[in-house]
């Protein structure tokens, strides 16, 4: 009964910081590792909105490289290169 109530002062599982508001702990697309699976919750990018990532999409990271500039990701059965730069902008949990 009590648990409820103090959960929202434990740290966040995914980056160690306090939850925020919405309840949602969001990061952005770069900073998962290869191999994660994400959702994407938030996407202001146009382009990859045309793609496919629209709120609500299913990701597989396939490479991410720290040195490389593009990320490889599976999105069903279609594999694209996205910049680095974009990735940072595309909030997914």
């Amino acid at each position: 009964m009590f648990g409820r109530f103090f959960r929202r002062n434990r740290p966040c599982r995914c980056h160690g910081k306090g939850h925020p508001k919405n309840g949602r702990c969001t990061r952005p697309l770069s900073d998962f590792a290869t191999g994660a699976e994400v959702l994407v919750i938030a996407n202001s990018d146009r382009k990859t909105m045309e793609m496919g990532l629209f709120n609500g999409a299913r990701i597989h990271l396939l490479q991410n490289h720290e040195n490389e500039p593009n990320l490889v990701i599976a999105l069903g059965d279609s594999r694209y290169t996205v910049p680095r730069e974009i990735a940072k902008k595309i909030s997914v949990r």
